[in-house]
């Protein structure tokens, strides 16, 4: 018995000995705690966590790992709240079933593409279908994932009214009733908080949108459903973004008191002369701050239609990083060119330009008056191959720059800001002792060079680091 004891002793004192997994010395930190400013110090991870952040160089270095991070910078883990998974960019429902290997090879590469960006949590704001979350997460090298659990939408509004009628309640089974009084109590804003709970979703996606051509006066939540499901989602400690883009609906959600916007006030329904801010739409604006609601520009929903036009774009080398050749080859051809035929009938370049100027300059005011800013790339926002996955985010943090938006403002918008609007805080967010070793390592200073988001060196995931392009696209055979 004794003898085991010894070695059983030994065993221990030489676990003891390694200390931690990972150690990244002389290494410029840029964390909420410290108001992101770099400081050189030193990050210790053990089991996926973050046992110590200090200044200066460790006292052992007593490790499996151990990186020196000279002239790099360590940032948490980007968060992206705004996903749909279950959509392939650039492919219709009928074409998904059309072509099943494209639509294998890009699940494939999916959440690599997320994490070449350095995006280590993504929320998906749709998804209840679980055959997709786990094939997602099967992935061993995959984004943290959280959804809304389905989201709670108004029967026959929008997005119903766009599925067939054999997919509708399956893709929306949360759906609330707010014009048939038979049907209101079976259907009730509780009864989806319920099995958006089920779902295990963590944030309540509902919308407020009466539709675009051809359906422009589809149903909506009453505003009484509205402040039921609000009331209901936070007695179970969830947050509520509202799907909303113009005056009429942001005013909804001011009214009902949601807790943030899914998009940004871009439909201004009201002239603007000298393409300024129209009074109407700066009181809304201001509302917004006042009651610190969270503000989720996605202001690449407009841009990624824009790019639609744009002839050389599905040139861009950056796009090969994350999407796979065939289906990029896809896009090139006249089936991939369906959606664009689409919106060429119906609208045009100049309106979608101007559409999305009034967001950023709705961006650019929220921005300006410290209003609360949530980051959400919204990837992709329709059946468009301009919003690829990781990529789309990279856009997105382009356009927030565009707007005005400080390289510090957009990092916290990045990180914390949505940590707390989730209640994910004490998880993710900062490079914190106890958090998730969720973390970024850049070759630049993110609060002088935006392109510092494309110039990764590494990705920490779960403690495990990983080089960046192992996650590229032209990497894979």
């Amino acid at each position: 018995m004794l003898k085991y004891f010894f070695l059983f002793l030994s065993t221990t004192i030489q676990i003891s000995a390694i200390g931690q997994d990972l150690i990244i010395k002389n290494i410029n930190i840029l964390t909420y705690e410290n108001n992101f400013k770099p400081y050189l110090g030193h990050i210790e991870i053990d089991k996926g966590k973050i046992t110590k952040v200090k200044e200066g160089h460790p006292k052992n270095e007593k490790a499996i790992k151990v990186i020196d991070g000279k002239n790099k910078y360590l940032i948490p883990g980007l968060i992206d709240s705004h996903n749909h998974i279950n959509l392939v960019p650039g492919l219709s429902s009928e074409q998904e079933k059309k072509y099943p290997e494209l639509v294998k090879n890009y699940r494939k590469q999916l959440p690599h593409s997320y994490l070449y960006h350095g995006f280590t949590t993504i929320v998906d704001l749709f998804t209840t279908d679980e055959d997709i979350i786990k094939s997602f997460k099967s992935n061993k090298k995959h984004p943290d994932l959280y959804t809304c659990g389905g989201a709670a939408a108004e029967y026959q509004g929008y997005p119903m009214i766009y599925f067939p009628e054999s997919e509708k309640f399956k893709n929306v089974p949360n759906f609330i009733n707010s014009h048939n009084r038979d049907e209101e109590e079976k259907h009730s804003p509780k009864n989806a908080i319920k099995g958006i709970i089920e779902r295990n979703g963590i944030v309540v996606k509902t919308h407020y949108e009466s539709g675009f051509s051809p359906n422009k006066k589809l149903p909506v939540p009453s505003e009484k459903n509205l402040k039921l499901l609000i009331k209901e989602a936070h007695k179970n400690n969830l947050p509520v973004l509202i799907h909303a883009n113009s005056l009429e609906s942001f005013q909804m959600a001011i009214n009902v008191g949601a807790d943030g916007f899914a998009h940004g006030l871009w439909r201004w329904q009201t002239k603007s002369e000298n393409d300024k801010i129209p009074l109407a739409v700066k009181n809304v604006l201001d509302q917004v701050i006042l009651n610190k609601m969270a503000y989720q520009p996605t202001t690449q929903v407009m841009k990624g239609l824009v790019s639609l036009f744009d002839s050389n774009y599905l040139n861009d080398p950056l796009l090969e990083k994350v999407i796979p050749k065939n289906l990029i080859q896809f896009y090139k051809s006249n089936d991939g060119k369906w959606f664009e035929n689409e919106i060429t009938s119906e609208s045009n370049l100049a309106d979608m330009e101007k559409v999305y100027n009034n967001g950023i300059q709705s961006l650019s005011y929220i921005n300006k008056n410290n209003g609360f800013l949530i980051f959400g790339s919204d990837t992709p926002s329709a059946p468009i191959y301009s919003n690829p996955p990781g990529l789309n985010g990279y856009y997105e943090i382009q356009n927030w720059i565009k707007a005005g938006v400080s390289h510090k403002r957009l990092l916290e918008a990045l990180t914390i800001n949505n940590a707390k609007f989730l209640r994910l805080q004490n998880k993710i967010g900062s490079i914190q002792e106890g958090k998730i070793a969720n973390l970024v390592l850049l070759n630049k200073n993110p609060l002088e060079e935006i392109e510092a988001y494309n110039d990764i060196d590494s990705i920490i995931l779960h403690g495990e680091i990983h080089k960046r392009e192992i996650f590229e696209m032209n990497n894979k055979s």
